[in-house]
């Protein structure tokens, strides 16, 4: 269903991009003098539609700034603005690129010093606006323009408070670089490595919220098996079980909640217990996500008699999961499961 989608919409886009083009190229409505900013725009569009599935920092930044600055330079191009106005408009750039690192902010793990960055340098757009505009005096403003580049030393400074040196598994760590970049890639291993579990459990235990600490989990689970295609946590809230955009890690996944009524997971925290699938076209309770995935594995996240959400992992091999596999998985949601929750264990 989402890649019918995903083709509808590129069909659609494709369409009207022809239809416009069409009639620049002919000079049936305006030249392309008039209209290049759209390529800013569109491609802006683009990589935040691409950031929908990989949920990068980098995608929603690019696309932000690419979009919105398309869309300034358009007021340019279509004659609503001279061009002898920029030297008074210019500090639109850096306000667009200040509200992309305050957008990005949302959802990137280093949100701290991005809020202070982006706000310095929308402070900054907006006092240089003063200042062309004619509305101050350079004199008044001149201590900020002077000093402003602090707020960079300061962003430094939230990043080495909020990141503490602590060590590090090499491996893990550059396999996450790389799945950041592509959510769909694996690392050719071992499936389920035995000294995994030790190695997320201490980063689990090592980060500094529960979003973080399903990050954690989600990234290393998905790094070091390669048969595993998608890997996400759905957390119980009242008697829905929801997916939060940075815990989980492959496809975007059409059902972002689940009643407990619903699906292999809702059973498998219904029941209270691990649910495998073997070939989910058998299994008629499967909400299906990706016509790739072929089989599935739900373990319950308890702590001890409280349910905090299920453990979510599809494959794109039939019967991927074995019972080696289902004592792992168990095993660790077992010991992490007090790290997931809404408030982290004292240390």
């Amino acid at each position: 269903m989402a890649d019918e989608r995903s083709k509808r919409t590129l069909a659609i886009t494709l369409i009207v991009l022809g239809v416009l083009f069409l009639l620049v190229s002919n000079h049936v409505v305006l030249g392309w003098e008039h209209v290049w900013p759209v390529f800013l725009v569109f491609g802006g569009l683009l990589l935040l539609r691409l950031f929908r599935g990989r949920r990068t920092p980098e995608l929603l930044f690019g696309g932000l700034t690419s979009a919105l600055l398309g869309g300034f330079l358009l007021l340019f191009t279509l004659g609503l603005f001279e061009w002898q106005q920029m030297e008074a408009l210019w500090p639109a750039i850096p306000l667009v690129a200040g509200a992309g690192l305050l957008a990005v902010s949302t959802v990137s793990r280093e949100g701290g010093f991005m809020v202070i960055l982006g706000s310095a340098i929308v402070l900054f757009a907006a006092v240089s606006f003063l200042i062309t505009s004619g509305v101050v005096e350079s004199r008044v403003t001149e201590p900020f323009m002077r000093f402003w580049p602090l707020a960079l030393v300061l962003a430094g400074v939230v990043i080495l408070k909020t990141h503490p040196r602590r060590k590090i598994d090499p491996d893990l760590e550059a396999v996450r670089s790389v799945l950041e970049d592509d959510p769909s890639a694996t690392l050719r291993v071992e499936p389920i490595p035995p000294a995994l579990e030790g190695t997320l459990l201490e980063r689990v235990r090592s980060a500094n919220s529960p979003e973080e600490a399903v990050g954690e989990l989600v990234y290393g689970l998905k790094a070091n098996c390669e048969k595993f295609s998608w890997v996400g946590v759905y957390r119980l809230s009242g008697d829905v079980l929801t997916l939060s955009n940075d815990e989980y890690v492959g496809p975007t996944p059409q059902h972002r909640r689940i009643l407990l009524s619903e699906g292999v997971c809702g059973a498998a925290a219904s029941g209270r217990a691990t649910i495998v699938v073997p070939d989910v076209c058998q299994d008629p309770r499967y909400l299906a996500c990706s016509p790739t995935v072929n089989s599935e594995i739900v373990v319950p996240i308890m702590e001890g008699s409280e349910l905090i959400g299920v453990l979510d992992i599809d494959s794109d091999d039939f019967d991927a999961f074995t019972p080696a596999d289902r004592r792992f998985l168990e095993s660790l949601v077992s010991r992490v499961a007090p790290y997931l929750r809404v408030e982290l264990p004292s240390r």
